[in-house]
């Protein structure tokens, strides 16, 4: 009798050992399991943080264009965007080509930063061709697309100046504001460098 106790003891004691393993490898997948998860949580956090950065960029530059709070804006609404004209929403077909060229480019220019950390700007080297930015506008839009390229080539030049800026043009009296543009930048540049071009 007392060897069938110690045998059965010793049953338990690996019965209750392998339990013990089991329990112990199922803690052990649960937790990664929630690691896992919450790694997924944080990357879907940092999209959504992304997506409000670039849509307040984007934002910001359609007022800087229009020189006005609604004319155009996107909003994130249960996770889709959605374009407002003069505090309205509308299908983006129901603006006009010239504004869905402004939402484009000023989507482009949010995608550059974005690309990137935001704290760095526009400070990696670019190589940006803008094919006749200003083609389907109307006189007051093209101010405000002049506008608009103006601070951000100069945006772009002053965080790096080796980046390099091709805008080409059909429209004669474009070259000529481009132009301009170029000028003004480079004479900023100077002043900020102390007469020095790089």
């Amino acid at each position: 009798g007392e060897h069938a106790a110690r045998d059965q003891a010793v049953a338990c004691d690996g019965k209750a050992e392998q339990d013990q393993k089991k329990a112990d490898d199922a803690l052990k997948k649960s937790n990664e399991k929630i690691k896992d998860l919450n790694d997924e949580l944080n990357v879907l956090k940092s999209r959504k943080k992304n997506i409000k950065i670039a849509v307040n960029l984007i934002n910001k530059s359609l007022r800087y264009v229009f020189f006005s709070r609604d004319r155009l804006e996107i909003k994130v609404e249960n996770d889709k965007y959605v374009l407002y004209a003069n505090g309205k929403a509308v299908k983006p077909n129901k603006v006009s080509v010239g504004e869905r060229n402004i939402i484009a480019l000023c989507y482009f220019f949010a995608e550059l930063i974005m690309n990137q950390d935001a704290k760095d700007g526009y400070s990696k080297k670019l190589i940006i061709v803008i094919d006749d930015p200003v083609s389907s506008f109307d006189f007051e839009n093209k101010v405000g697309i002049m506008s608009l390229l103006k601070a951000k080539m100069s945006d772009i030049i002053k965080s790096n100046s080796e980046s390099q800026i091709l805008l080409m043009t059909h429209d004669i009296r474009c070259l000529y504001d481009l132009e301009k543009i170029g000028e003004e930048i480079s004479d900023e540049y100077k002043k900020e460098n102390n007469g020095h071009k790089k």
